[in-house]
């Protein structure tokens, strides 16, 4: 618990790394995905403690971001709300962690943790925005827009990469051809250039 706190609140400062001044939503927002990812691979009755172990690292790093204690505790249920309603559906219809070597499994992931949960919570995140007022520049649906996109793009990068990493043992990455192994290096190293370049 205190790994994935300390996890989710370097999140939420990454997140804030990756926000213009004058806007109150994130280009990539990582702890709605780091928190779905926790959900994912952990049975739905410890689904409580990831809840609260979040809370404090939520309202320390946005508290200290200057984001007013309102603004924050709204966005802590708007992120709870699209980790949990993403979890759901996958437990719903998998009956457990999602396997990304498998299509069905991510297929499943695809329309409910990228598609659906964010999409749907981007109504209740505008919402709160809108009603808060902070760093409201009056326009609900670019608002709406912004945070669908950029929780989206984290959902699809950080719990594939977090899952896959945790499901897969260590010795089986080892006895890997050398090849797969550079394919990896070097899609790793692609992916950081073009975060970078496009950042």
């Amino acid at each position: 618990l205190l790994a994935f706190s300390l996890t989710y609140y370097f999140g939420v400062r990454i997140g804030f790394a990756f926000t213009l001044s004058a806007n109150a939503v994130s280009l990539l927002w990582p702890p709605n995905a780091i928190l779905l990812a926790a959900l994912l691979l952990c049975p739905p009755r410890a689904w409580g403690w990831l809840l609260i172990a979040a809370l404090p690292a939520h309202l320390i790093s946005e508290l200290s971001a200057g984001v007013p204690l309102l603004m924050a505790s709204c966005w802590y249920l708007s992120n709870l709300s699209e980790a949990l309603l993403g979890a759901a559906i996958m437990r719903g219809v998998l009956g457990g962690t999602p396997r990304f070597d498998r299509v069905r499994d991510a297929t499943v992931y695809l329309l409910a943790c990228v598609l659906a949960a964010p999409v749907l919570t981007s109504f209740l995140d505008a919402a709160f925005v809108a009603l808060v007022g902070w760093r409201y520049d009056g326009d609900y649906w670019a608002v709406f827009s912004m945070r669908a996109i950029s929780n989206a793009l984290a959902a699809l990068i950080v719990p594939p990469l977090a899952i896959t990493l945790l499901q897969v043992p260590y010795s089986v990455l080892g006895r890997a051809q050398r090849a797969l192994q550079v394919e990896a290096a070097v899609l790793i190293a692609a992916l950081i250039f073009v975060c970078v370049a496009v950042f």
